[in-house]
């Protein structure tokens, strides 16, 4: 879709509310992530398995819930310069993953039982880490892969917020942008602080440090693959399948 994003938190929100009759939960979920289950004891439970029992189990861990709760844990995919070089649209399962973490604002899981107040865009939860209720659902996210596509996608973001404009040239667009931040356009990577706080200030501050410093960035981008690295069989076998169900 390409509607304007400064409009999308109340769409998103007005859809929730009129599907909340006709559901028990909502998640917002973007296109590059991938809902499945957590264990620490590698018993393989899948969603289906996780919901299973939902509907006649009054002690079920979901109902037990207080009300809206988080998305328990993520695993950030890994962007690799050596596939990226051999293909920038290759697809999520040719890339390694990194460790499960505990974000708990990352993602909402909203109760359809009560009154949905605001679906921001990205579904993000804000409550305090010590009011958040959790689940046991998983997120991996194939969000870093090419940074060719991570700069393509970026700037899309900005342009759909009428942060800058198509037509703008590179440092027409980062003079505007600079200005977002109170900062100089000489030298941003090493002399502004980047402190802000409003919708997709992270998208903003990537663009920002791949105009000003783009080798750089690039090697921070890719610095990203060490580390521990996993793999997901079960979700790469699953992404390859759906492949040949398709165009991909």
């Amino acid at each position: 879709s390409d509607t304007n994003l400064n409009e999308v938190e109340a769409l998103l929100t007005e859809i929730g509310r009129k599907i909340s009759g006709s559901s028990d939960f909502i998640l917002k979920v973007d296109t590059d992530e991938f809902l499945t289950v957590y264990s620490d004891n590698d018993d393989h439970t899948t969603v289906s398995e996780y919901l299973s029992g939902f509907a006649q189990n009054a002690n079920h861990p979901l109902r037990l819930l207080p009300g809206d709760a988080r998305v328990g844990t993520v695993q950030p995919g890994k962007p690799n310069k050596s596939v990226c070089e051999e293909d920038i649209h290759s697809t999520p399962d040719k890339f390694m993953l990194g460790a499960v973490v505990d974000l708990y604002y990352f993602k909402s899981v909203f109760d359809s039982r009560q009154n949905i107040k605001t679906i921001n865009l990205g579904g993000h939860y804000f409550v305090d880490k010590e009011q958040a209720a959790t689940t046991r659902f998983h997120i991996v996210h194939y969000h870093a892969r090419c940074i060719e596509i991570e700069i393509e996608n970026t700037k899309r973001v900005l342009e759909r917020h009428d942060f800058i404009s198509p037509s703008d040239s590179d440092e027409e667009a980062k003079a505007k942008l600079a200005k977002m931040f109170r900062c100089s356009t000489e030298d941003m990577c090493n002399t502004c602080p980047f402190e802000a706080n409003f919708a997709s200030v992270h998208k903003v501050i990537i663009y920002l440090k791949y105009l000003d410093c783009e080798e750089q960035f690039e090697k921070e981008f890719y610095g990203q693959d060490s580390g521990e690295m996993f793999t997901n069989t079960a979700l790469n076998e699953l992404l390859v399948d759906s492949y040949g169900r398709s165009d991909v």
